[in-house]
């Protein structure tokens, strides 16, 4: 089992809080449950949240296929639901001392009949055992199909502190454009 919480403070002083755990469902552990919460607060207002689940399966000691749900809420006055699905692979490699994590992501929202492409990259270097700073950048491609533009992109730095075998805190800065 993995638990990851990770708070972050973007523009406009947002905070994230996510949690993530990964269950494994063989002897081998090579195929995963994955259920994962994600909750965002701004100016003490909490108005996203999105509640996924998934399967995984690890390939090789690099590679991690994947297959979630998610129901997601958003707050403007009220509380809009939205349905999504994706398939999602994920890539890590050791470089010496850094090490390199990517993660790509072929949304499907269901709500507003659009799909979006995740790109999410992190260049990350261990301080010691218990403390890593990393950077990364997440380039977002909306309605992928149907006249395409490229709609956000997110740089990143931040911190990741295993706390306990099984528990890490990641606290990063997230530098957002959007275009509108």
């Amino acid at each position: 089992m993995l638990v990851l919480i990770s708070p972050a403070w973007a523009r406009d002083w947002e905070y994230y809080f996510e949690y993530e755990t990964k269950i494994s469902l063989n002897k081998d552990k090579k195929i995963f449950l994955n259920l994962k919460e994600d909750t965002r607060y701004k100016d003490g207002v909490n108005y996203y949240r999105k509640s996924s689940f998934g399967l995984s399966k690890k390939l090789n000691s690099n590679w991690e296929v994947a297959l979630y749900y998610a129901f997601k809420g958003k707050r403007k006055n009220n509380w809009h639901a939205l349905h999504m699905f994706w398939p999602q692979v994920d890539y890590k490699k050791n470089l010496g001392k850094f090490s390199l994590a990517s993660s790509t992501k072929l949304e499907r929202h269901c709500s507003k009949n659009t799909y979006k492409f995740r790109e999410k990259v992190k260049l990350i270097l261990p301080l010691n055992k218990k403390v890593n700073f990393w950077v990364g950048d997440e380039g977002r491609i909306f309605s992928l199909f149907d006249n395409s533009y490229f709609g956000e992109n997110e740089a990143l730095a931040g911190f990741a502190f295993k706390l306990f075998k099984d528990f890490s805190l990641d606290v990063y800065y997230d530098l957002r454009e959007i275009k509108n």
